[in-house]
């Protein structure tokens, strides 16, 4: 895995080292043309010089006359320029350097600059003649001079750019490790947590640049701490609520196998299957449960809610006769914008929560039709034993089962919040109301629309 540190560091100095590399090619370049005429310069004033510095009996001369060293030629001159007296018909060279070719510079006798090559050699010259034509000064220098000189300081100029770069190396690893040390320690921290400590990470310090992607992680760590919370509460849940249908199921099975007569037997069996119901039905709730609380947003379909409640209500009906009960729909044409499914579950939960308290003869009134704000108004009503009003608000909180609901056996305390959750998920709401004939109990439930 790629180090961010490294490629950092690596980037920066990669940058820099381009960066660098174009100036000194561009500063070598603009080095080597300005002293291209800053040797031109030189040549001229040389040849200046010379020329004002001559004898008038130089001319006079019988041969050329050398500049040797006080040493007999032991030691040799280290110059660049050199320079040439000729005669202006170029017949006799009256004077020379040490350095410089027996042979004219320019054997043209021309005035002015011009690259001439001499023994093989190229060189760059400037002559001048005297006001009166009769002598003419070459002043020259071996291009090979001049590059050695331009390689040598080229080679000055690398030494001093390698020690900065090396420098500037060191000054952006400190200041990387510097920056990014908030980010080795939140590395360090992350490797010692304990595999489920899922508390935010630390974003005081950090650079802005990771402010949103700390801010996301820590999203994404609630999201997580939120849903192994509900993975954990379901597993307590479920532990808790299934024990007691199971130990009755195993005491019915016990009943069933030790009893003597075919009566008692049929009583067991009977009961066995009762237990057997409830815990089927409380498994379905449990799962619902579960799966509702990993819902954060319902996907929205229409769904026609009269059509849905007629075909939710067919599937009690067999219950409801086997108890002499009475259903009545009371259904106006109305669509609502929500998950079908869920809100099968939440008409299906009070159906079930109805039947189970209203007792044998008794009457169960659903009905539904348009909300004055929109979406749509439900309700279940019963004339069965009802709820004390104070108890009202809290049927709808999950587990909480009325201690003065009777007609039937206990439920699981799960219906009711179910409904509310579905009713949240659909942004309506939840309220309880008198029965029929102030009796018993209406369960409400608005979806969608203004909330009054």
């Amino acid at each position: 895995m790629p180090s961010l540190k490294r490629r950092l560091l690596l980037g920066l100095l990669l940058a820099l080292a381009v960066n660098w590399a174009s100036w000194f090619a561009w500063f070598a370049y603009e080095q080597g043309r300005t002293q291209t005429g800053v040797w031109d310069q030189k040549l001229h004033e040389v040849a200046d010089v010379a020329m004002r510095s001559l004898p008038l009996s130089l001319t006079e001369a019988k041969g050329p006359i050398g500049f040797e060293p006080d040493d007999g030629g032991k030691e040799s001159f280290d110059t660049q320029i050199n320079f040439q007296i000729w005669t202006r018909d170029g017949s006799r060279q009256l004077a020379r350097s040490p350095g410089a070719p027996a042979t004219p510079l320019n054997d043209r006798f021309e005035n002015g600059y011009a690259d001439v090559t001499v023994d093989g050699q190229p060189w760059r010259m400037y002559a001048s003649s005297d006001v009166d034509n009769r002598i003419q000064i070459q002043v020259g220098i071996a291009l090979a001079d001049r590059r050695a000189e331009f390689r040598a300081w080229l080679w000055q100029g690398l030494k001093a750019s390698a020690l900065l770069f090396l420098l500037l190396t060191l000054t952006l690893h400190f200041v990387v490790n510097r920056t990014l040390a908030r980010l080795d320690g939140l590395r360090a921290a992350l490797l010692s947590r304990d595999p489920f400590d899922l508390a935010p990470l630390p974003h005081e310090g950090m650079p802005a640049e990771l402010q949103p992607l700390i801010v996301s992680v820590n999203r994404l760590l609630a999201r997580l701490e939120t849903a192994m919370n509900r993975e954990r509460r379901f597993i307590a849940d479920a532990a808790h609520e299934l024990r007691t249908p199971l130990a009755a199921l195993t005491t019915h099975a016990e009943l069933a196998r030790d009893a003597s007569e075919s009566s008692s037997r049929k009583l067991a069996l009977d009961g066995l299957l009762a237990v057997a119901r409830r815990a089927t039905r409380l498994s379905e709730q449990l799962l619902d449960q579960a799966r509702l609380d990993a819902i954060e947003r319902c996907p929205a379909t229409q769904v026609d809610l009269a059509a849905l409640i007629s075909m939710c209500v067919r599937d009690y009906e067999s219950a409801a006769r086997g108890k002499r009960q009475r259903i009545i729909l009371d259904t106006q044409a109305c669509v609502v914008s929500g998950d079908i499914d869920a809100i099968g579950i939440l008409i299906s939960n009070l159906m079930d929560n109805a039947l189970r308290y209203t007792p044998e003869g008794g009457c169960i009134e659903v009905r539904c039709a348009t909300a004055p704000g929109g979406g749509a108004l439900l309700s279940v009503a019963d004339n069965g034993p009802g709820v004390p009003q104070a108890e009202w608000p809290r049927l709808f909180e999950r587990f909480y089962r009325s201690r003065g609901a009777g007609g039937g056996p206990r439920g699981s305390g799960i219906g009711l919040a179910l409904v509310a959750q579905i009713a949240r998920l659909h942004g309506g709401k939840t309220w309880c109301t008198a029965g029929l004939d102030g009796r018993g109990l209406a369960v409400c439930v608005q979806l969608g629309g203004k909330q009054h």
